[in-house]
């Protein structure tokens, strides 16, 4: 008889625990461990909930809510202040009793860091950012075609039978064939050879023949 009312107070706390577990209240912890015959130890506070004491025998007294506009992810002792989107920035998803607030960057803009702490200007095709969270244009020889991407050197060199052309701040250097420039140059050069030959020419041909030279041209 002596056993099983020494059972007793273990059993209560069992069913205690259970009953408040079924209400389902806002406060107190949410997961615990038994710690002896007379207590438990809080393994998780329920949201937004920070941890009061580790053990105890009330597991609804281990935690208690959060004060408005701060919050709480973990098993802490103290809640975090919510951040505050300001300057450049916007309010992307607020703040809750279990989540920080996350912030967005303004058009124009993008955020600086992982968590968008901060905003920098986005910079432009044939720009690139700087470590003052600026943008600058592209220097001689470099170029950028992307939206806030770092600059990259011109190409240099072309295969042969090709002609190297100079790039600008927004595109590369590009590589052409110059076969069609290259018979162009040669008629040019037979006609006007041709018009050195025939100086028997009347005056009126000899006109029609550098007309169609300068049309080449």
């Amino acid at each position: 008889m002596l056993a099983a009312f020494r059972g007793l107070p273990r059993i209560l706390l069992i069913f205690s625990l259970v009953l408040n577990s079924t209400l389902g209240a806002d406060t107190g912890c949410d997961d615990w461990i038994l710690n002896g015959n007379d207590g438990v130890c809080c393994k998780k506070c329920k949201p937004g909930n920070r941890l009061v004491e580790s053990c105890g025998r009330d597991p609804e007294k281990l935690c208690t809510p959060c004060e408005p506009g701060t919050y709480v992810n973990n098993l802490k002792l103290s809640c975090l202040r919510c951040t505050q989107c300001i300057g450049n920035q916007f309010t992307h998803k607020p703040c809750t009793i279990s989540s920080d607030t996350v912030c967005g960057c303004k058009d124009g803009y993008r955020c600086g860091n992982n968590k968008c702490s901060f905003c920098v200007d986005e910079c432009k095709v044939g720009e690139e950012p700087t470590k003052e969270r600026s943008c600058r244009k592209c220097p001689e020889g470099k170029f950028n075609d992307k939206i806030h991407s770092v600059c990259k050197e011109w190409r240099k060199s072309c295969p042969d039978g090709q002609t190297l052309v100079k790039g600008n701040v927004t595109s590369d250097s590009t590589c052409i064939y110059l076969e069609g420039k290259k018979k162009i140059q040669e008629n040019i050069t037979w006609m006007a050879s041709n018009i050195e030959k025939k100086k028997t020419l009347s005056p009126l041909q000899s006109c029609a023949q550098v007309n169609w030279i300068y049309i080449l041209k």
